[in-house]
Order: structure tokens, then sequence, then C-alpha cells
């Protein structure tokens, strides 16, 4: 395999320029390794185009896909080929490619014909191979006819791709080159996804040296362009800015009178290109002067932007839900071209609308000794090294913080004053300890020192070595982490190492999911109901604290928990939203008043509890918890009256709230039911409201009342289930669409060969029929994963399901791989969520066992690692 799957030695198809590490993001038919599913070429119209120098093997067969990265599973027709990069040489992993299943592979190298390969496997030789990859992808783009749209610029251009994309695949369907596929290696790749079923194409090209372009321009050969911006990023390689915009402008050298050119209003520099282009061009921006332009703009911190677009001689209201001002120029240049290739108006609103980026994650990790990881080591410039101090900031508060940061690369004439301005984020985040990485890197600490960080707490290194041996000296228990920087530093190998003590076993959380979903549920109720999360059973077992934050930060009002003791936990984290407890003893009522909370009254034991204990402090917000028919806690709705009177009148208790519970909102069949329960609720508050009793939140609307029942929004609703991306049942799922937040995770720990008659596990209540590779895993009911999976559940490896056999123990599971041949010690086994194009729901662990969802969920053990990604 590829020597140190950490190594910066690797080429990406997906980082501009001159290419560091792949990973491995899923992206319908690709991944960052290769592409798959390249069902329209045989090998024999490979050698065809690419004119080998030599072909040892079968000449001919199909290939469904072609590979650079020997260490991800290929397919029996993938193609593997040998990119040399410069600390590496893909021709030295050619017996690994067709070991993992790859049956050719396209080489340089004559050594590679001298080794021992399987009789049936084609060995393809070529002078350069990039230049053949380059020449493959350049005649498989002529196969097609239908417009080609080219974007590159210095800044935005995924961002443009993905929105264009978004409104074209409404109305036809769309080819985009996957994730930032715009290198030479990513945008080659890139253009063997297309299909003869599309209409449209979106690709985008990237560059960070002089020449580069041509080579793009040549493969994607556009019929119209968009430019996005000309600014400093990747400047290094090119020299100057105006030497970036030539560079950049070749893209559409060819572009002529029937193609259009999108350009920046708002860039000076950029509209230059309009003097040499034949094509038409189209201008967007913020200034008058733009055919396409965004005014009466209101920018919302984290919900995005409204705005109204005059798109040509048009007006459109426009919702972005994307934070950042410079994403309303994306906005707007998508909808431009959008426009130009005959999308509706409908499809703008709509697509823009929906429009959701691709994320680029960073991690946060626990440690088993208490230390917070925040590992954000994709890529480093200005931009993302101040929201990964930001992250720093919000994960660290309270904690002792430690900031590792790289130089920065690619910045040219601008290194020191970026890597000065960054120094001085580092102060604002609060960070208690810096470790520099890199000669230019010290430039950070030079600034963090100016502006007041004790120099004793700054360290400059040049290798990631040297960093993690000084981070190994001061690095406590209960510290936050942040590791950022160019892949070229390698910092991901300190933190590799620091997350490889963490077990096996993972529940990977994704805070995008969560923040999405709260935006799915602000949609339906609308900006003017607030909305509760519940946040209760550790956030059904994600992490409440987290999921608060995420929460709050994307449009939550105020959180629910089930006991005083979640609330205080949240308290001492420094969350200080409204937080109602439901369940509270009249014993317990300290704890309301030490963490001010709000707190559910259901009885008036309750209310005078709370009202003794309150005196001499604030006032306690309380709810008053009615019940229609949920036969659970709460004051009868006949009785409601005089308890709400009597309440009223304990004047330590600030009367906040009334609210309700649903039975039966999920289940279709109980809805005459609900709607008993929505119309007793209901008659109660018109007769308060008649005796001269308001509330500041009246709420009921649980996940399945919020989708089915907007009658039941009031001005407050209770999501819990949603949050976490699972429905309550199938009517609810058929009405909303959420993001899965979770995914279960564990590893392979052992493989063993068995005969037929073999007894596996506890109580011999699985015996092999034949011949067997039994896999046992790491995981057992201890860890959450039930018990009554035994014989009957299923697992994920290598993107195949594989049953479970035999009894679930309290620490380990068998699985059968028989028909997994290249299952091996080490792999990833998911137990919820996605594996290549299949998935296991916490839905179908709960029929097994005939319970809840959200059981199975909250039943995940604290043993396992929370893992926590996000963009």
């Amino acid at each position: 395999m590829i020597s140190d799957p950490f190594s910066c030695s690797e080429i990406s198809p997906d980082s501009e320029g001159s290419d560091p590490i792949l990973s491995c993001t899923r992206w319908n038919n690709v991944e960052k390794h290769g592409i798959e599913n390249v069902g329209f070429l045989d090998l024999s119209e490979i050698l065809e185009i690419i004119d080998p120098i030599r072909v040892h093997g079968p000449a001919h067969g199909p290939v469904s896909g072609i590979s650079i990265d020997t260490r991800k599973p290929m397919g029996e027709d993938y193609v593997f080929w040998a990119i040399r990069g410069e600390h590496f040489n893909g021709n030295d992993f050619v017996e690994d490619a067709i070991a993992s299943g790859a049956r050719a592979a396209v080489v340089s190298r004559d050594d590679c014909f001298n080794r021992e390969l399987p009789a049936d496997s084609t060995l393809i030789l070529v002078p350069d191979t990039l230049n053949a990859l380059q020449d493959l992808a350049a005649a498989y783009r002529r196969r097609f006819t239908y417009p080609v749209v080219g974007i590159t610029g210095s800044n935005g251009k995924t961002l443009v791709k993905e929105m264009l994309a978004s409104i074209l695949c409404l109305e036809r369907k769309t080819y985009r080159s996957p994730l930032s596929y715009n290198t030479q290696v990513g945008a080659s790749l890139g253009l063997l996804g297309m299909r003869p079923e599309h209409q449209v194409a979106v690709i985008e090209a990237g560059i960070s040296l002089p020449g580069e372009m041509d080579r793009l321009e040549r493969m994607i050969r556009p019929d119209h362009g968009i430019l996005t911006v000309i600014s400093k990023a990747h400047i290094g390689g090119l020299g100057t800015i105006e030497n970036t915009l030539q560079q950049k402008q070749r893209l559409f050298k060819n572009l002529r009178s029937g193609s259009f050119l999108l350009l920046n209003a708002d860039d000076p520099l950029s509209l230059n290109v309009s003097r040499s282009s034949e094509a038409n061009v189209v201008t967007f921006g913020l200034s008058e002067a733009a055919d396409v332009r965004a005014d009466d703009v209101v920018s919302m911190p984290e919900r995005g932007h409204q705005f109204r677009m005059r798109l040509f001689d048009r007006d459109l209201e426009i919702n972005l839900p994307v934070a950042g001002r410079f994403n309303i120029l994306n906005a707007l240049a998508a909808a431009a071209g959008a426009t130009l290739l005959g999308a509706s108006p409908q499809a703008i609103q709509q697509g823009l609308r929906e429009f959701r980026p691709s994320p680029m994650r960073l991690e946060i990790h626990t440690t088993v000794t208490g230390v917070t990881l925040i590992n954000d080591t994709y890529n480093s410039d200005p931009a993302s090294m101040k929201g990964a101090l930001d992250v720093l900031a919000k994960v660290g508060s309270g904690r002792r913080k430690i900031a590792i940061l790289s130089e920065m690369l690619d910045l040219g004439l601008h290194s020191r004053e970026e890597h000065l301005a960054v120094g001085k984020e580092v102060v604002r985040s609060g960070a208690d300890h810096l470790i520099t990485v890199g000669e230019n890197a010290a430039l950070i600490g030079h600034a963090a020192a100016l502006e007041g960080m004790n120099s004793k707490r700054i360290i400059d290194t040049r290798s990631y070595k040297e960093a993690a041996a000084e981070l190994e000296k001061i690095m406590n228990r209960w510290d936050v982490v942040l590791f950022k920087g160019s892949r070229w530093f390698r910092l991901e190998r300190i933190a590799k190492e620091l997350v490889g003590s963490i077990g096996p076993t993972r529940l990977v959380v994704n805070l995008d999911a969560i923040a999405a979903n709260i935006k799915k549920i602000r949609g339906i109720v609308g900006e003017d109901v607030a909305i509760m999360p519940v946040v209760k059973s550790f956030g059904y077992g994600n992490d409440s604290i987290r999921t608060s934050r995420m929460a709050l930060e994307n449009g939550a009002n105020y959180l629910a928990v089930a006991f005083p003791d979640e609330g205080a936990a949240l308290r001492e984290n420094r969350i200080d939203a409204p937080i109602l407890a439901f369940n509270v003893l009249p014993e317990e009522v300290d704890k309301v008043v030490k963490h001010s909370l709000s707190c559910e009254v259901a009885s008036l034991e309750l209310a005078n509890a709370l009202h003794r204990a309150a005196a001499g402090h604030r006032k306690i917000p309380v709810h008053l918890k009615i019940d229609t028919g949920m036969g659970r806690s709460g004051v009868w709705v006949d009785d409601a009256i005089p308890f709400v009177e009597t309440v009223s009148c304990l004047r330590n208790l600030e009367v906040e709230g009334i609210m309700t519970h649903f039975s039966s909102a999920d289940d279709p069949g109980s809805d005459d039911y609900t709607l008993q329960q929505i119309a007793a609720f209901e008659a109660l508050l018109v007769e308060l409201k008649r005796r001269g009793y308001g509330f500041r939140y009246v709420h009921a609307g649980n996940t399945a009342a919020v989708v089915r029942f907007p009658q039941t929004h009031y001005n407050m609703v209770r999501p819990g289930l949603a949050i976490y991306g699972m429905y309550p049942s199938e009517a609810v799922r058929s009405l909303i669409h959420l993001e899965q937040v979770i995914s279960f995770t564990t590893k392979i720990s052992q493989i063993k060969e068995h005969p037929p008659g073999r007894c596996i596990s506890y109580n011999r209540r699985f015996v092999t029929a034949g011949n067997c590779r039994i896999a046992t895993i790491h995981v057992g009911y201890n860890d959450g994963y039930p018990r009554f999976q035994s014989n009957i559940g299923q697992v994920l490896v290598r993107g195949r399901k594989a049953p479970v056999v035999g009894t679930v123990c309290m620490d380990a599971t068998m699985i059968d791989v028989t028909d997994i041949p290249d299952a091996k010690v080490g792999d990833e086994v998911v137990l919820i969520g996605r594996q290549g194009d299949q998935e296991i729901l916490a839905d179908d662990i709960a029929a097994n066992g005939g319970t809840i969802n959200y059981e199975i969920a909250c039943k995940i053990s604290p043993r396992v690692t929370r893992i926590f990604v996000q963009s």
C-alpha cells in the first residue's frame, strides 16, 4: 500500500494545485481515491486512446472504475493508475493494487513486468501515467455533446459549482465534478464520471503553477465559463495577482460567440477578461452595474441570507441558508449561469433555498484521559485558520486550550502579513499555549506575543516530531488541543497517535446534521415560533453538551432536559440559554434555583416547594403541565383552571409557559384521539384567556406533532427525535427528510476458518453448516449492541452486509464474512450508518427487537467513544 496514509507526499485529486493527501469521503459514484461506475469504457478502448508502449495480459474487458490509491478496496474490473508524485511512485504499489482487486494497472516503469502477478491481470506501460490519464479524460469528454460549464477562480469554485448544480438538477439531469476535484489528477477523474444520460455538466478547474490551465482546458473544453474572483489564494506559484488572472482565464480561450462567460462585477481585475473573449459576457455582483445583483440583503447569523435578486429583467426573492456574505456572490453567479442554461425562476429559488454545501469536516475526539482533540488538518489558509480558532474558543470555553498551527503555504508575497494576522486571532481565541510548526509559522507566535500572549507559552518548532515532543511536555488531562495545518507538515500524525489511544468502537456524531435538522424544523414552524430541542438522556445518546451548542447556534431558543442534574451539567459547561427541566422532585428544587433552571410543574406540592426555595432569589420560571390524555405527568385538563389560579398566586414563581404532551401524534390510526387532545388543550387556553391569564410560551408539539399537526405549533415546539435524524413513524418519515446524525462503528479483531459443525458463541445457538469464515468484532451488549441481534442482526463490512451469528456477548459479537473474502482484521464494521451503497438504521435494529429506534440510540454505552464531526 502507499507508504503512509498520513504522508503529505500523495497526490490528491481535489486540492488546489500540486496535490497533498487523499482522503475517502464518498460522493455519489466517487471516492477521493478514484472514480467508479465508469460503465462506458472497455479496456480495449483505453488502450487505443493512451497508445501504450507495452501490454501484458488480456487486452479487453469491461472497466468499472479507476483508482489511484491502493489503500482502498477496488472492484474486480478496476484499473489502477500508478501516478507518480514528488515523494512517492505509484509504480511501487502495483502488486498491492492487484491484490486489492484491480484487473489492470497502468504503469510507467519497465520493472513492474518483473513482478509475480496473477495470469489474468493486465499491465500497461506508458511513458507518463498522468499524461495518459489526461489523454483518456480528454477523449472521453469528447464523446458528449451536451453543454459543459467550466468554473475557475481563486475562491468559490466548488460552492458555485454546487449551487449551480443544485438549481439545474431540478429540471434536467446534471453532472457535476465531485467534491473539489479540480487539479491535474482530480479534473481527469472527474470528467470520467460523465454519462450519456446527463444533459449538462459542471466542471471546476484549479491551478497553482503556470501552464497547468492549458492542460485542464484541453480536457474540459468548456462550452461556457464562470470566473468567480481573482485573489491572493494560491498566489505563490503564480507570482502575481495579474499573472494569476492571465493563467486562470486560459480555461476560456476557446469560448466562441455562442458561449456565455460570467464575470464578477465587484472584481475589477476579473472584468479585464471581457476584452479578449468572444463569448457573451454577463456580470454578477453587488454593484449597480452588474447584470445579476442582490439588493435588500438581510443577513441572519447562522441562518444565511435573504435578499432580492435582480436577475436580468426580473426580481426574485431568495432565501439562501448558508452563512458568509461571499456566498451571496456565489449564488448570483449560479443563478446567472442557470438562467442562461434555461432554468426557470422557480428552480433558481428552490435550488438556492435547498442548497447545502459539501462539508469540509473537522473532527472532535475525546480521549480516555479527557483530552479533547480538534483535528482540522485538511488544509490551511487564513480563512480556515480563523474558523478553526473560533471552534477552539467555543469548544474550549472554561478549559485550558492548546493551539498547534502549521505554516500556511501558497501565500507568496502575502505570507508575512497573513501569518501575523493569524497570531492576533490566536490571542482572540483565548489559547493558553501555542505551538507553531514551520519557519513562517513562527510569525504567528511573534504576533501573538506582541498582542500580549505570554512568550513562555509560545513554542516554535520546525517539524511535527518536534511539535509532538513539545505537546507531550505540556498536555494535561481535560485540555482542548487544536491541530490545524497544511498536510505538508503532517500534524495529522500527532492527532492520529492521540486518537489511536481511543478504543475501536466509536459513535460518530455529525454535528452538521443536527444543525440541518434544526433548520428543517425552522422551515416548518417559521421564524415566529420558538424551538425547544429536547436534549435529555445525554442528548439521546449523542452528548447533550455539543448537541445543545449546535442547536442553539442554528436557531434553537430554549433547551429541555429530563432531570435537573442534566440541566446542571449544561450550566457547568457554560450553556446560558434557558433550560426547562421536566421531571423535578420537591427535594431537588435547590438544584433548580442554584443552576437557574426553568421547571415543569405538574403538582401543587412541587409548586409550593419551588416557591419556598426561591425565597430571596430570582423568580423561578415555571411551565404548567396539563394532561390532555397522555395519562402520565400533569394536571388533568378538567382540574387545570384552579391549578393555574393557585400557582399564579405564588409570588416567587413566574408562570412563563403552559404545555401538554401528545400520546400518539405519530400514528395516523390515532389521529382522532390526537385531535381530541388538541381540542381539549385549546378549549382550556380560550377559557384561561377569558379569565385574564396569558403565557409567554404555549407548547405541545413533539417531533410527530411538529410535522403532522401544524395547529400545535403555537409559539413554541419541543422536537426531540427529529434533531437526531430519526423518525417516530413512517407517517412522519413520509413528510420530512432528516439528516442522519449517528454512525456506530467498530472493527474486526479476529477472523477464523471454521469447518462444518463448529459451534459459535454461548449456548451453541449457531452451528456452521459448511466451511465458514467467522469474524469477531469488538462490540457487545455492554456497548449497547443489543443481545436480541443474536442470529438475526446484520452489520456492514467493506460495503456488504454480514450476518450476526451466535449469541451477542458482553464485549464481542461474531459475524459471518464467508461471502466477503477480502475482509481482514482491522476492517471497519458499521453497526448503524452507511458504508458504500448500503445502510443500516437504528430502525432496522429496533425492528429486530420489537422496540423503538430511540431506545437503540439512547442505550449506546458511555464507554463507546463519541467522535464529533462538523464543517
